[in-house]
């Protein structure tokens, strides 16, 4: 099972990535654990190591290249992935 986190703000955003990851999951018969997080605080705070992580660039509090940095020095094998979408 992949472990995969979507850190994103907007939660309309963070819907449309949830449903990509799952038609992926379906065409190529794999399994995620996909968990989502509406600031990089809760996401850090979760003690779980990631095996992909997509982080919105621009959120409040804390930013996604921040986010990036502190899940690296966690855990250097989760891929992460900057993403940004437009307003929804």
């Amino acid at each position: 099972m992949i472990r995969v986190a979507i850190c994103e703000d907007e939660i309309k955003s963070s819907r449309i990535l949830h449903k990509m990851l799952k038609e992926y999951e379906q065409s190529r018969k794999c399994k995620f654990a996909i968990d989502s997080f509406v600031t990089g605080k809760q996401m850090l705070e979760k003690d779980e190591k990631y095996h992909i992580a997509f982080l919105d660039i621009d959120m409040p509090e804390m930013n996604g290249i921040d986010v990036g940095r502190s899940l690296w020095r966690k855990n250097k094998k989760c891929f992460i992935i900057y993403s940004t979408f437009p307003p929804v």
